[in-house]
């Protein structure tokens, strides 16, 4: 499994929704690592559906393998209305990175969302 080695993810936080959606938020988290996920591409939705958001995980979650205790740069899944819906990334400290759509990217306390945490996730 593969550590990712800190990166200065600052520039991410506080930015509008439309800007970063949750999976934009982590597309470019990761990025900033050099590492490419797949993006969501609707010529007529800059934000995906629910389950639209729950493809991407699904097409890219080959590429990470589950764990049981987050460590940096891990993705976080969560389950909103019974579906994986909303993901955000670890960064240490029981903190996360996620974006919302009334608040935008923000961190996060793990342990607010706790019961909503479905699955960690490595970057292999």
């Amino acid at each position: 499994m593969a550590r990712l080695t800190f990166q200065d993810y600052s520039s991410l936080v506080g930015q509008a929704y439309n800007r970063y959606n949750c999976w934009a938020l982590v597309i470019e988290f990761y990025r900033l690592h050099g590492i490419v996920l797949d993006e969501y591409h609707d010529r007529d939705s800059t934000v995906p559906p629910k389950e639209e958001i729950n493809s991407l995980i699904r097409a890219n979650i080959k590429n990470f393998e589950k764990v049981t205790n987050p460590e940096y740069g891990d993705i976080l899944l969560f389950r909103i209305e019974g579906i994986e819906s909303h993901i955000g990334v670890y960064v240490g400290d029981g903190r996360f990175l996620h974006s919302l759509e009334k608040q935008g990217s923000a961190i996060g306390r793990l342990s607010m969302w706790k019961s909503k945490l479905s699955t960690i996730c490595r970057c292999l």
